[in-house]
C-alpha cells in the first residue's frame, strides 16, 4: 500500500527517467487532498507522473487506484505519451476527495498535459 498527495506510484512518483520490464502485483494506491498545493492528483500502478523519461514493458495486475485527479492504471499523468509495451490485468480506477475528479480514467495513462 502507497498513500501520499500529490505524485503518488508504487515504483516512483516523478520520474525522470526510464522504467523497463517493471511488475506491480496486489497494490492499493491512494492519493488525497491536503491543501491547494497537494490536491491528491497524479496517481498510477507504477507512475505518479512522468516529467521526462520513459516506461516501458511493465505491468499491474490486481491493483487499486484511488485519487482526487489525474489517475491512470499505470501513469496518473505525464507531459506526453512517454509509455509503451505495458500491460494491466484487474487495475480500478477510482475518484475520491476535495478534487475534482477530472482525468480519473481506467486507461494506462490518466491524463496527457
Amino acid at each position: 500500500s502507497v498513500t501520499g498527495h500529490h505524485w503518488v506510484g508504487v515504483v516512483v512518483g516523478f520520474l525522470t527517467g526510464d522504467i523497463t520490464e517493471c511488475a506491480v502485483t496486489n497494490s492499493t494506491i491512494s492519493c488525497t487532498h491536503l491543501n491547494g498545493e497537494a490536491c491528491g492528483d497524479k496517481a498510477g500502478s507504477i507512475v505518479g507522473y512522468i516529467n521526462s523519461g520513459s516506461v516501458s514493458k511493465t505491468s499491474a495486475t490486481n491493483c487499486s487506484v484511488t485519487v482526487g485527479r489525474d489517475g491512470g492504471q499505470i501513469v496518473g499523468a505525464s507531459k506526453t505519451d512517454y509509455v509503451s509495451s505495458c500491460s494491466v490485468e484487474n487495475v480500478t480506477v477510482t475518484a475520491a476527495g476535495d478534487c475534482t475528479g477530472a482525468n480519473i480514467r481506467n486507461e494506462v495513462i490518466g491524463r496527457i498535459l
